[in-house]
């Protein structure tokens, strides 16, 4: 990937950042060549990315306490988070949405039973009062803006519907996220954000601890294991990216649930 300036906001950036990631032999053998690409939720005895990342669409989904309804998912990239809401969630009709095309045609292949459609998560092409439940896992610090998601998500809910969403706050200036889309004041801040937009019944909880700093050790250490993995031009490259770019940029991560009432 490469941007022009890297420390600017830019959106064309963002999808080849994902190819590369989804491509990457190393980031695949991580994964197990499951489709997931989030920092996951490292609870004591999760060995592997995998693991890790369906546990944590495990925790964000048990936060929306919907048995029955429609789904839907904002931001689902490769699939592997829709194909466990279709598994696990069998009383919810799943709706995915990702602005990649090509990561929507993975996504179609790994989760057939879901509908699948490509959409930019900050312009929701929905009616209002849709959907009983909305769940996005590590991309509104993608959107252009969060505000605009929350505002949308608000809308698109029915009365009495729920969102939960796992989010990263970066420093301001990330080019993977707009500079309007920067978050102050760490979970606090964040929940206000959700406030403005409508939302009630708030809950925000920093899980910095248990996601991204887990993560970076987990796959350092998964690196470094194979001194020909680490000393290699894609093993150096990864380790620079996590250990140097990400915890530079990297600032809280959170989850957090709430309410779309009337």
């Amino acid at each position: 990937m490469t941007m022009s300036n890297p420390w600017v906001w830019d959106q064309t950036a963002i999808a080849p950042f994902y190819d590369i990631f989804y491509s990457d032999p190393i980031y695949q053998a991580f994964y197990d060549n499951s489709g997931f690409a989030n920092f996951g939720y490292w609870d004591t005895g999760i060995t592997s990315g995998k693991q890790a990342s369906e546990r944590l669409v495990e925790i964000v989904a048990a936060q929306i306490d919907k048995p029955n309804g429609v789904l839907l998912e904002v931001g689902c990239g490769a699939g592997a988070s829709t194909k466990w809401l279709c598994d696990n969630l069998p009383g919810l009709d799943v709706v995915a949405i990702n602005i990649d095309p090509a990561q929507v045609r993975q996504a179609r292949e790994r989760a057939p039973e879901a509908e699948i459609l490509v959409m930019d998560g900050a312009n929701l092409e929905f009616e209002d009062d849709q959907f009983d439940v909305i769940l996005s896992v590590e991309a509104p610090f993608h959107f252009d803006t969060r505000e605009n998601f929350f505002s949308e998500a608000h809308r698109v809910l029915r009365p009495g519907g729920r969102m939960a969403v796992a989010d990263i706050l970066l420093a301001s200036g990330s080019p993977l996220s707009p500079r309007a889309n920067h978050v102050t004041g760490g979970a606090s801040g964040y929940a206000h954000k959700l406030a403005l937009a409508g939302f009630q019944e708030i809950n925000v909880e920093d899980v910095t601890q248990r996601t991204w700093r887990s993560f970076r050790r987990h796959f350092s250490d998964f690196i470094t294991r194979d001194p020909a993995t680490a000393l290699s031009m894609g093993g150096m490259r990864a380790l620079t990216t996590i250990n140097v770019n990400s915890s530079y940029a990297i600032r809280n991560y959170v989850i957090a649930n709430c309410t779309a009432l009337a």
